[in-house]
């Protein structure tokens, strides 16, 4: 499990099945932050404070990283 699939689990209500809601552009931060994350834990991106750099052009083998 990836943290993109943590997060979303942690935002689920098990009571009433729905998303607790985030206001604002929060929650698309830390989507937008935790795709980056897994992506450097996997190798697929370099960072520094500066720059984010694609490590290699190689597949994740997983679907939420593959296109449409």
């Amino acid at each position: 499990m990836n943290l993109v699939h943590e997060l979303v689990l942690l935002l689920l209500n098990e009571e009433s099945g729905y998303f607790h809601q985030v206001p604002g552009w929060n929650l698309n931060c830390a989507l937008a932050r935790a795709s980056l994350a897994d992506l450097a834990l996997l190798g697929r991106l370099d960072m520094d404070l500066d720059h984010l750099f694609v490590a290699g052009p190689a597949t994740t083998e997983d679907s939420i990283w593959t296109p449409c």
